[in-house]
């Protein structure tokens, strides 16, 4: 619900007139005023409406008057002597998965996309869940899962002034505002103590995260446009790139960098997958204590399936996804808990609702000649190539390694030669596309320079 309730001096007039019944527009008082010693448009303005930034609209009622700077004691004029802007509301645009409702005094009900929201509204949503709301003047309010906010009134005595003003209880919004012509647009969101307070303009685009964790923080994280976030009679100015933490009683923390989305390595743009559980790797960002990992349909106005908060790590594979064309895109969590900017979407594939669940299986052959003695070891000559392979008939093989000792790894890359004549063990891994890895393998070689009997060996 959006609403300003415009604060205003009463003096005498000799008639009046409301004007402005458009409930898009505000309702205006008009009425009379003489003009006196030392007044101007703008002092006037400002004796009403305690503003002088309104005096060009006092100047559009008096077509009679050519210049503004030239009024004169005794002079009538007409002039707005109180506005109002009329309740509005909040267009539910999107629902995704569960997502309530309550009307004031009124249980919770489940919400559908069309939905009105009036003022003192709350809107609640579940895990994997979120919703999107639309204002009049386009801007958009995006509610993530786990949340709980309201549509508030709140009077303030700035006149003039379009104030969209949400309060979160708990959980996290997203603000995006295009550039608009109303003048004096703000949007405020109030978590506890702190209030949050954005202004629209002409010229730039807003973007912007606001949070309310458990323990009561509230965070700003602002990626496009300026903030102002006030707590404890202090306030600090969040501009673009920048976000901020409050602490419950205390003045907001001095603003901080966000980090840059990840560079994302795989799955590559269109790959696809003939299972259900792939896993997605990205390059590390300088400074990340965590990632946020989204996968969300690219139809159905991208309905997040799977989404995550890691330790730092630049892997992930998550249970199960649906088959469907799908993207996914990757946030890195600063030192400070503050999300930063995402990374680039990437489309991708699923063909099949089977996760993979086996592992690959490995085969260690020698290409050569050698035999196997009492203590089971196999003896080979120095010629005799160690042969590895792995194979996987769902996701494909990743990745195959061996060691010599169970704890230095290689990347085996083609056959190679055992290196020395002592007995030794022979450790072979593989892991497939979705993570899961083989048995490791052992084979206990020596290397005889004496020619073993002429035996093809071929043991896995």
């Amino acid at each position: 619900m959006i609403k300003t309730i415009l604060a205003f001096l009463i003096a005498l007039f000799l008639s009046q007139i409301v004007c402005g019944q458009n409930r898009d527009q505000p309702t205006d008082t008009l009425g009379w005023h003489i003009v006196k010693e030392r007044e101007s448009m703008q002092s006037i303005t400002a004796q009403y409406l305690g503003v002088t930034w309104l005096w060009r609209e006092n100047w559009e009622l008096n077509p009679d008057i050519k210049d503004p700077h030239k009024i004169y004691p005794g002079q009538r004029i007409r002039v707005i002597l109180q506005r109002e802007l009329p309740p509005q509301s909040a267009q539910v645009t999107t629902v995704r998965r569960r997502v309530e409702h309550q009307a004031t005094s009124e249980p919770w009900t489940t919400t559908i996309e069309g939905e009105l929201l009036r003022e003192n509204d709350g809107l609640r949503t579940y895990e994997k869940s979120s919703t999107e709301l639309q204002f009049a003047d386009g801007s958009m309010l995006k509610i993530g899962e786990q949340s709980l906010i309201f549509l508030q009134i709140l009077k303030r005595d700035l006149v003039g002034v379009n104030r969209e003003t949400v309060e979160i209880i708990k959980g996290m919004a997203d603000i995006e505002a295009k550039p608009t012509d109303r003048r004096n647009t703000e949007i405020e969101i109030i978590m506890g103590g702190v209030r949050n307070r954005q202004v629209l303009d002409k010229r730039s685009t807003l973007v912007s995260r606001s949070r309310l964790g458990e323990q009561g923080r509230a965070e700003v994280m602002v990626f496009n446009g300026t903030a102002e976030v006030e707590s404890e009679g202090a306030m600090v100015q969040v501009p673009e790139g920048m976000g901020t933490t409050v602490k419950p009683g205390e003045a907001p923390a001095a603003p901080t960098k966000l980090l840059n989305g990840p560079k994302l390595s795989y799955p590559s743009k269109n790959a696809s997958f003939n299972y259900a559980n792939p896993t997605f790797a990205w390059q590390e960002v300088e400074g990340a204590k965590a990632y946020r990992v989204s996968v969300f349909e690219t139809t159905n106005n991208k309905r997040v399936l799977a989404a995550t908060s890691l330790a730092k790590s630049a892997e992930w594979s998550p249970d199960h996804l649906p088959a469907g064309q799908l993207a996914w895109q990757v946030k890195a969590i600063g030192a400070q808990g503050l999300d930063g900017y995402s990374s680039s979407e990437i489309d991708f594939e699923v063909t099949s609702e089977e996760r993979d669940m086996v592992p690959p299986t490995v085969t260690v052959t020698f290409a050569g000649y050698g035999h196997w003695d009492s203590s089971d070891s196999l003896v080979i000559d120095p010629t005799t190539e160690i042969v590895i392979s792995a194979t996987d008939d769902t996701s494909g093989v990743k990745s195959i390694n061996y060691s010599w000792d169970g704890s230095t790894w290689h990347t085996y890359k083609e056959p190679f030669l055992a290196s020395s004549n002592d007995v030794k063990q022979l450790y072979v891994r593989a892991e497939d596309m979705a993570k899961r890895q083989a048995e490791i393998k052992t084979v206990q070689i020596a290397v005889s320079p004496d020619p073993p009997p002429p035996l093809r060996l071929k043991r896995q």
